[in-house]
């Protein structure tokens, strides 16, 4: 929602992206927190942030497929299933 907001898009807006998209928004909590937080070390050296950590930690939490958009991600041992969308 940070880009949509820096184009301009009010919170209404985006929620409605949202909504229209089918996506569900799933809150950070703790258990995620410290999931990311134990994944850092194995994905330190491929240069993942916070935000990548995160989604794997929810992917591996909802046993999903994490998908991105980064090749780095192909490089770290997580045991998470990565889907590469381009």
């Amino acid at each position: 929602s940070a880009r949509l907001t820096a184009a301009g898009m009010s919170a209404s807006e985006i929620q409605e992206v949202v909504s229209l998209l089918g996506l569900s928004v799933v809150d950070f909590d703790q258990e995620t927190a410290f999931a990311s937080g134990e994944l850092y070390r194995r994905t330190q050296p491929a240069g993942l942030s916070l935000g990548d950590r995160a989604c794997l930690a929810l992917a591996q939490k909802m046993g999903a497929v994490a998908i991105t958009a980064d090749r780095a991600w192909l490089a770290v041992e997580t045991g998470i299933q990565i889907r590469l969308i381009r």
